[in-house]
């Protein structure tokens, strides 16, 4: 066991050494404060703060519950990773897939004291809007936003029949820095997220981004110890 530690902590630490070579990583995380830990490796290498972007799911992530409720807690470190985020000036964004986006603001950033560090505005009731995104702004995309809170979908599923079997879910979240931070090419990304399938997603996404072959991408993917 011991040396499958040493074995993990050298890989991580490796990675972060010769990452101009690599522009995509996949590791398993046990709590959202492993962003805290991985960034700060990056700037202890000179990495700016300006040159990070992460993208973080809500539900799971930031909070204990993995389905939309009125009453929401906090998941552990959650609130302490965000205040570092926002203290160190690392963009970020919350990008949900929740399709009632307004309850996850009211019951969710409002209810929990995180509009401060999201800069949301709890009174702004949010409107379904059109964008283009991606790489040569050539992905349709309907979503909505709050301050830093966003949630994206592709326009064609906008389109379906309500009789036929879709996704309800805002499950384009690799675009979810772009409209706060436009044309910003990042170093390196990260995406947190505890769904596997959003994952999956976010890696068959990634070639219509504009950080596709520029950007170091690092999925992490955030399960409990016991799971």
């Amino acid at each position: 066991m011991v040396f499958r530690l040493l074995v993990k902590v050298v890989f991580i630490f490796s990675f972060f050494v010769t990452s101009g070579t690599l522009l995509a990583h996949f590791e398993t995380i046990r709590s959202i404060d492993e962003v805290e830990k991985r960034i700060r490796v990056l700037q202890g290498q000179g990495v700016k703060a300006e040159d990070i972007g992460v993208i973080i799911d809500f539900h799971g992530v930031v909070v204990n519950e993995e389905c939309h409720q009125k009453t929401l807690s906090l998941k552990e470190n959650s609130m302490k990773t965000l205040t570092y985020l926002w203290g160190e000036n690392v963009p970020f964004v919350i990008a949900t897939a929740w399709d009632d986006f307004n309850a996850v603001i009211q019951e969710g950033v409002e209810g929990l004291g995180l509009a401060k560090f999201l800069s949301v505005d709890p009174s702004q009731e949010a409107q379904l809007k059109d964008y283009a995104l991606g790489a040569n702004k050539s992905v349709p995309l309907k979503g909505y936003t709050n301050g830093k809170v966003i949630a994206l979908k592709n326009a064609a599923d906008f389109d379906i029949s309500e009789n036929e079997n879709k996704d309800p879910y805002f499950r384009q979240k690799i675009f979810a820095l772009e409209p706060s931070y436009p044309d910003k090419i990042f170093q390196y990304l990260f995406v947190v997220d505890d769904s596997s399938g959003n994952l999956n997603v976010i890696k068959k996404d990634y070639p219509r981004t504009i950080y596709y072959n520029h950007s170091n991408l690092i999925l992490l993917h955030l399960q409990e110890p016991w799971m």
